[in-house]
């Protein structure tokens, strides 16, 4: 081993720090904790802050230092890793204010805000957790040990296309030792943990200032699905599909050995409950290797692999098949799932198959999202193993799970065949590139079958046909008889399968083709009928989905969109590139969506100016979210706001006995953008949220709007000069629940008055 490989072998070799037992609660950004998404204690989804936000709230919190201008790329990659760790909950200000020290040096043109934004939250503990750590004086930094070009990025370089990568872009992995301070009991104490990292930025050649663009997922220093994908590093990291690995026979032990060094003997008992927990996550859509690996890491930490009973707390559960008796709290099986908290009745979770499947959770899960399995984590993909296990688990002791990843990748080699059982716990894992470019083409055909289809809506300017609004149809509608089979149009890789919003089912491809990257969307599939997955790479004519009617839609159609450029790339006019490509004969648009034009990339539809309210703003007149009535001016924000943003959903009067509230007397609206209240919003779902809150706090004097409530923050037009506060609830809601802090909807309420 040369010097180098020793020096950096020896800083992988960082131990845990402890001055007492640390029970500091020390969540957040771990070694392997990359926290995409919110849960009951982690990270909400990122919050876009607004400028005003620093050394405003009523705490009277300090000004953080920006990140300074620098045109050398490793002096501001440096600076911008220090900035992502270097934190102090006893200062006043929240997590969204750090947050936007670093969105102060993103890309300038926007592009990449909200999907960095996404990238920052994973290096942040959230709201509620901050909050917690407060209460312990908690402070945190990184010790930087090296920043280097990793070799991969050469061979990222040489994939480019032309043009492909602005110049001066570049990448630098990050090494180096993040450290927590707290007081416990009185005492000081600390925690060291090894991270590793990469930082995408461009530093513009002629001495302009450097610039960030993306995070990688921390842990996995240098994850590219082609440098074409620098919009989304992470998209590597997505699940795989249900179905991918295959348990043989359970064999009747196993030795390995934890990351601390620790050996473990697991028996037959043992080793039958893992293969149940490989076997329910690989008949679980969207849960994949990765999903498995972290069961296993979970229901290691928390029973040894056993299905404990709990008889002081539950002498019943004595008499169901068992490995032992258990004494945590009330806590039973093999994830230590606690009746009281929702998991299930006793009968239930003394059953491996039924704690295996409430851990995954999902739609099929036996708890629909409360208590939330893994898939009901948003951005789980993106996490350390340790963090998304934490993130199911709920437990005070986060990075105990990431002790028992080697034992779970040699329990899953040995029950499957697949990776690798040396049982060496190692280093962490060194930067990896994965070329995966979306999938050269060379043919296109149309997305449904012959004489199947009939076209109802053009691309281009449009009533909408719910909303009766002015607004811009960003695809070509072909309508089908529900169930009709939707086909591929060109060879490609799967970039988006969901179900939410406007489009409801949607499915996402990027191909290339002619030299160029581009994607096509498929929308308004039923929730049933979407058949591919993250990653799938498919073919021209392959079925991928099926016609249905869910979003916004009023009867069974095929939504069909061209995105020039790639998933969020620009609108394109889908008929003139059926037609170009020979798969259709088709009429063609000549116009383009707003904002978007030939030589620039501006917002697309961005909204304009809205009109004041007509008539006595406080005259009561029907709702058309309900049976009750709302003001004029409360009308008058419903429908401009949603003609502006059509992808939205409202619900304004509401009778609510018994509660301060401005909804029973029809001054106050709540809106959501696509999820379901009680589920946090999307990262596309929250940036569409901001838009419209951007839009409602600029034009709140001409609107009447008095004060809105987002993301945990109140802003007011009595005190707009304070910017965005912290909500603390109003003596009638939990600030840190998904709906009661407004991290589901938006509230809006409007004046009285002229």
């Amino acid at each position: 081993m040369n010097s180098t490989d020793a020096s950096r072998s020896r800083r992988r070799l960082v131990v845990l720090i402890s001055a007492a037992v640390v029970v500091l609660l020390l969540v957040g950004v771990g070694v392997y904790g990359l926290v995409a998404g919110p849960r009951t204690t982690s990270d909400p989804p990122p919050a876009r802050p607004s400028p005003t936000a620093l050394g405003t709230t009523e705490q009277g919190p300090r000004e953080l230092a920006p990140i300074p201008e620098t045109d050398d790329p490793e002096e501001f990659a440096r600076a911008v890793a220090e900035a992502l760790f270097g934190w102090d909950t006893t200062s006043g200000l929240m997590p969204l204010d750090y947050t936007s020290v670093l969105l102060a040096v993103a890309d300038p043109s926007g592009v990449e805000q909200a999907s960095l934004a996404s990238d920052i939250a994973g290096y942040l503990p959230n709201r509620e957790t901050w909050v917690e750590l407060r209460k312990y004086s908690t402070t945190q930094r990184l010790e930087l040990t090296d920043v280097f070009v990793p070799e991969a990025w050469a061979e990222a370089e040489s994939q480019a296309q032309p043009g492909q990568l602005a110049p001066g872009t570049i990448a630098y992995t990050v090494e180096g030792v993040r450290h927590r301070q707290g007081i416990w009991n009185d005492e000081a104490t600390s925690s060291a943990h090894e991270v590793a990292f990469t930082i995408f930025l461009t530093c513009p050649p002629g001495g302009d200032p450097c610039y960030l663009l993306r995070l990688s997922v921390l842990d996995q220093p240098v994850v590219l699905v082609s440098v074409g994908l620098l919009v989304n590093p992470s998209a590597a990291s997505c699940a795989a599909p249900g179905g991918s690995v295959q348990v043989g026979d359970v064999p009747d032990d196993l030795t390995s050995t934890t990351r601390d060094g620790e050996q473990i003997v697991l028996g037959k008992a043992e080793l039958t409950h893992a293969a149940t927990i490989i076997e329910t996550g690989n008949a679980t859509d969207g849960v994949g290797r990765d999903g498995i690996v972290i069961a296993l890491m979970a229901a290691l930490t928390e029973s040894r692999m056993r299905m404990l009973a709990n008889t002081s707390a539950y002498p019943e559960s004595g008499e169901y098949p068992n490995d032992g008796d258990g004494s945590d709290h009330d806590s039973l099986g093999l994830f230590q799932m606690r009746p009281a908290s929702g998991w299930g009745t006793v009968a239930e979770l003394m059953d491996p198959d039924y704690q295996a499947a409430a851990f995954y959770g999902g739609r099929g899960g036996p708890n629909t999202g409360s208590p939330r399995g893994l898939l009901d984590i948003p951005g789980w993909e993106q996490m350390g193993k340790g963090e998304a296990a934490q993130a199911v688990e709920v437990s005070a002791f986060p990075d105990r799970y990431d002790n028992y990843e080697p034992v779970a990748e040699d329990i899953l080699a040995a029950l499957t065949g697949s990776g690798s059982a040396s049982g060496d716990p190692g280093p962490a894992r060194a930067p990896v590139l994965v070329g995966a470019e979306p999938v050269e083409s060379a043919r296109v055909v149309f997305p449904l079958p012959e004489g199947t289809w009939v076209p109802t809506s053009p691309f281009g300017p449009r009533t909408h046909p719910i909303t009766g609004e002015q607004s811009f149809h960003t695809g070509s509608d072909f309508s089908a008889p529900d169930g009709t089979p939707i086909l591929a149009a060109a060879d490609g890789t799967v970039t988006v399968p969901e179900f939410s919003g406007g489009y409801g089912g949607l499915v996402v491809i990027e191909h290339r083709i002619d030299g160029k990257t581009m994607a096509t969307a498929y929308a308004h599939s039923w929730e049933d009928g979407i058949h591919v997955a993250p990653g799938d790479t498919v073919r021209a004519g392959q079925h991928i989905a099926d016609v249905g009617s869910s979003g916004m839609s009023t009867g069974p159609h095929l939504h069909f969109e061209v995105r020039d450029g790639g998933t969020d790339g620009e609108y394109i006019d889908p008929a003139k590139w059926l037609n170009d490509h020979d798969a259709a004969d088709l009429d063609e648009s000549d116009v383009t969506p707003p904002g978007q034009h030939e030589d620039c990339d501006t917002e697309q539809g961005t909204p304009g100016d809205p009109a004041p309210v007509d008539g006595d703003p406080d005259e009561l007149v029907d709702d058309p979210t309900s049976g009750g009535q709302i003001t004029v001016r409360t009308r008058s924000v419903y429908e401009q706001t949603l003609a502006a943003f059509p992808e939205s959903t409202w619900a304004c009067y509401s009778p609510r006995p018994g509660s301060k509230s401005e909804h029973p007397i029809g001054r106050a609206c709540d809106v959501a953008f696509g999820n379901a209240i009680g589920q946090y919003p999307t990262p596309a779902q929250l940036e569409y949220g901001w838009r419209v809150t951007d839009w409602l706090q600029e034009h709140a004097e001409i609107l009447g709007v008095e004060y809105l409530i987002w993301q945990g923050k109140i802003w007011s037009l009595a005190r707009a000069d304070e910017g965005w506060r912290d909500y603390s609830g109003g003596g009638m809601h939990d600030p840190s629940d998904v709906t009661g802090g407004h991290f589901d909807h938006l509230h809006i309420t409007v004046r009285e008055g002229a």
